[in-house]
Formats: structure tokens, C-alpha cells, sequence
């Protein structure tokens, strides 16, 4: 397992000159903050007000101890237009860009490489669709969901092979991490109105496929196709990988060969309910409009684990982030939108 002792978190944003923005997490706390699937919360830590501060109106000096903006290097080689993901390992900034690629960059904004190239040809992706970084090969792996296959470089950039992988997997993956040799990747799999779940899949660094399980979603749809609410990401951690499904107040955890819930944050407004979905329309954008109009929460809509932090997004008519001390097992609702989604681990400089 590799560990992120010592690290801290730096969040990042793409601005229109390219600009990214790494921004050190400095949280404050108060004396008063005191291969089976298990889907019960029974075991599950509970955060809630009652271990955690509200706080409204706060200062971003509140919990940001400093911010530093890196620009990002940009020539004819690199263009960055559509970053989609930024992953960081061993002082790399490996970034996916949906328009032209994967690039590398150091932790100053110096560009350093490519990660393969886009194109039709053996060593090439047509589509980055996810990627993960394998700590212990060095090597960076490209989901290729044109091409149904996987796809591996070193660190620098050079092509080291390819594996064929499933057609579901590799078009409608969602995200996937790598944890102590394993791989757990998620999709979507809709069946009927109302009914959709998300598939999980657990693989070796070889592909091959070690089990598979489902958690429940509900199921939308806009014009004639599926969409979800919210995605389903995962953060990897010391101990495992944690995940969110949609319209769930749930934090899962893949650890060895089982998953179970790890945390429930209880939300300050109500939870709504498949009942209460049902009653707001048929598609997407109702459900949307009716839900920033209600008095409920669709839930977890984003998380990060930044070394002893957890840190959640909330949704509803008035989003906050809820930021969690595992040490300390207090926290505090901050109620404002922090996109946690945008958050990345890097070692103390």
C-alpha cells in the first residue's frame, strides 16, 4: 500500500489562461466540534451537528492557509482545452484533457511530456475516458473506451503495453483506482425507469477479473437518453478507495476483498426519497428544477479525502461542504460550495 503520510492538499482550478490554482487546506476546528457488499450503515461512522460546527459566512482565510496559483505551460506540443481529471504522484501532475490528451507537468507548471499520444495506431488511445496511476510499476494506465482496451506508459511518457477489457467497462466507465494491487472501476448499467444501478468491477493490474457487484442509483432520463443526477467518483485513501453512489447521504469503502459502508453524513436538509423523485417528473431537468426549489438534499455530490481530512460536497437549494477530522472526529459544515471535486494530494514542499 502506498501511504500519503505527511501530505497535504493542494486544490486546483483551470482558469482561461490556463492557469492552475494549487490551494493549501488549512482547516480550523473548534473546542465545541468534540467481496461481500455491506449496504447497512451500522458500523458506519456517523457525522453529523452533533461532533461537528456550523459555520456560515466564513472567510476562505478561515481554512485556506494560503493560495498559489501555477501557471500552466502551453506550446504548439501541449494545448490544454478541456481538462477533465488531475491525478499527482512522486512530484507529477498527470493530466487528462478530453480534447487532446494526457500531458505531464511538474509541480511549478513546467510542462515535462506527453503521456502517449490520441491517434488509431497500436501504441495510441482513441479516447482517454479514465486513467489511473499503478504506484508500484510507475506506470500511468489510459481506459481507452474507443478501443476497449487499456493501455500503460511509464512515467515519462513511453508506451509499455496494452490489455484488452471489456466493452461495458471501457465505453461507460466513470472513474476506477488502483489500491494495494487492485483495481476497482464503476459504470452505468440503466435497465428500466427508476431502476438503474452502478456496476463495480475488481480487477488485478493484469485486467483480469477478480468480482463484480452492484449499488442502486435512481434512474433519469432526458429527451430519449439515461443520465445521472451526479456521478459516482472515488478517492483513493490509506486504507482503501472511498466512493459515493448518487441521491445518497453514504460513503463506501473497498478495502482487501470487501466493501462497506465507512461513513453516513447526515444532511441538513431531508434526503429525498425514491417516492418523492417519482413525483417530481420524468426527466432530468424537472428533477433538477424541482429539486433546487425543495426542501431536500439529492446528497453526496462530490468527495476528496485530503490527508487527514474528508471533505464532501453537499447539494441542495443552499450547497455547503462538510470537512471531517479523522484524527480529531470533529468537523464543521461550511456553508458555501467548495467543489471538492477539484482537489488533489501532493507532498509537503
Amino acid at each position: 500500500m502506498v501511504g500519503v503520510e505527511n501530505k497535504i492538499n493542494f486544490n486546483w482550478m483551470v482558469m482561461k489562461k490556463r492557469v492552475l490554482s494549487l490551494m493549501i487546506w488549512g482547516m480550523l476546528f473548534y473546542a465545541g466540534c468534540s467481496s461481500s457488499v455491506r449496504e447497512d450503515a451500522g458500523d458506519a461512522i456517523r457525522i453529523s451537528t452533533r461532533n461537528c460546527m456550523i459555520k456560515e459566512n466564513m472567510k476562505s482565510s478561515e481554512y485556506l492557509r494560503r493560495v498559489k496559483y501555477v501557471p500552466l505551460e502551453t506550446d504548439s506540443v501541449c494545448i490544454l482545452g478541456n481538462i477533465d481529471k488531475i491525478k499527482y504522484k512522486d512530484g507529477i501532475l498527470f493530466i487528462n484533457d478530453r480534447e487532446n490528451g494526457m500531458y505531464a507537468f511538474d509541480t511549478t507548471g513546467h510542462f515535462l511530456n506527453r503521456i502517449g499520444a490520441k491517434g488509431r495506431g497500436p501504441e495510441e488511445y482513441l479516447t482517454a475516458t479514465a486513467f489511473y496511476i499503478d504506484p508500484e510499476k510507475k506506470h500511468v494506465v489510459v481506459v481507452d473506451g474507443g478501443n476497449y482496451r487499456a493501455l500503460a506508459y511509464s512515467f515519462d511518457g513511453q508506451f509499455v503495453g496494452a490489455e484488452a477489457i471489456g466493452k461495458a467497462a471501457a465505453f461507460q466507465v466513470q472513474d476506477l483506482e488502483c489500491q494495494d494491487g487492485h483495481l476497482l472501476l464503476n459504470y452505468r448499467l440503466p435497465f428500466a425507469y427508476k431502476k438503474q444501478l452502478y456496476a463495480y468491477e475488481v480487477y488485478d493490474t493484469n485486467w483480469l477479473l477478480l468480482d463484480t457487484f452492484s449499488l442502486y442509483a435512481p434512474y433519469l432520463k432526458a429527451g430519449g437518453a439515461s443520465m445521472t443526477y451526479a456521478s459516482a467518483p472515488m478517492v483513493k485513501t490509506d486504507e482503501g478507495i472511498l466512493f459515493i453512489t448518487p441521491f445518497s447521504d453514504l460513503v463506501y469503502e473497498f478495502a482487501g476483498d470487501s466493501i462497506r459502508v465507512k461513513y453516513q453524513v447526515e444532511t441538513l436538509k431531508p434526503l429525498v426519497t425514491d417516492q418523492q423523485l417519482s413525483l417530481m417528473g420524468k426527466t432530468y431537468f424537472d428533477i433538477r428544477e424541482k429539486l433546487a426549489d425543495g426542501n431536500y438534499t439529492s446528497g453526496i455530490r462530490g468527495i476528496v479525502q485530503a490527508g487527514k481530512y474528508c471533505i464532501w460536497d453537499i447539494h441542495c437549494n443552499q450547497p455547503y461542504t462538510v470537512v471531517w477530522d479523522q484524527e480529531k472526529r470533529k468537523g464543521m459544515y461550511i456553508m458555501k460550495f467548495l467543489y471538492v471535486h477539484s482537489v488533489i494530494q501532493m507532498e509537503i514542499i
